[in-house]
């Protein structure tokens, strides 16, 4: 009798290595699992993956305004044609200057390239240290307020109303933002694309410690 067993080999001291277009086993854990990573992940450890932060990891940073304007985005996430990205996490905290009333937060999706001049071009860092690849997409935040395009899609993934007090919880739940492809589903955005986020509050720009990581690749 044939044994239709699917072939596993446990790495759990050691990783297999093979070069670029090797045929491998697939690796199991000692309980005889099979072991899968998600997509994001593996594209993390292809060195696909990128981020962008504060400029000062010390400093808050004062963005966007005191009330909604559909070309003036607090950060902006452009993806160019030939390339498709998917959000791993974005992580917001207050901080700074207090904001002047409750912040409105919009994290919005483009079917185009939504840039057009002004405001502060970050350097994407890659995930994996060895920095094998620079990321395709641009990232912008509106220190010096950016011009974007105007919208087409009214596309709206997360949207929420935060506290801006950050005297007595600076790191309660009502000060923070926090957005994960493990507890939602991702976005394709194939290029051309963008993440557009708006944030605002009455008579005081509100202020953020950020992290956005997202992962990319060819989209032939």
């Amino acid at each position: 009798m044939a044994d239709n067993r699917m072939q596993l080999v446990v790495a759990s001291a050691a990783l297999q290595g093979a070069a670029e277009g090797t045929l491998v086993n697939a690796r199991g854990s000692q309980r005889g699992d099979a072991v899968v990573v998600s997509t994001i992940e593996q594209l993390i450890d292809d060195g696909r993956g990128f981020m962008v932060s504060n400029t000062a990891r010390e400093t808050a940073e004062a963005l966007a305004g005191t009330s909604f304007s559909d070309t003036a985005p607090a950060f902006l996430l452009d993806v160019p044609t030939g390339t498709t990205a998917k959000l791993a996490e974005i992580t917001m905290n207050t901080g700074g200057t207090v904001a002047g009333g409750v912040i409105t937060l919009l994290v919005t999706l483009s079917d185009k390239l939504r840039y057009s001049s002004g405001g502060t071009a970050k350097t994407p860092q890659n995930l994996s240290f060895d920095e094998p690849r620079t990321a395709n997409s641009s990232f912008y935040t509106a220190v010096s307020a950016i011009t974007a395009g105007a919208n087409t899609d009214d596309i709206t993934l997360e949207g929420a109303l935060i506290d801006p007090d950050v005297a007595t919880a600076p790191y309660g739940a009502p000060t923070k933002f926090h957005w994960s492809a493990k507890t939602s589903y991702s976005p394709q955005l194939v290029g051309p694309a963008s993440v557009v986020v708006y944030s605002f509050a009455a008579t005081t720009a509100p202020s953020w410690f950020y992290n956005f990581k997202w992962v990319e690749y060819p989209t032939t």
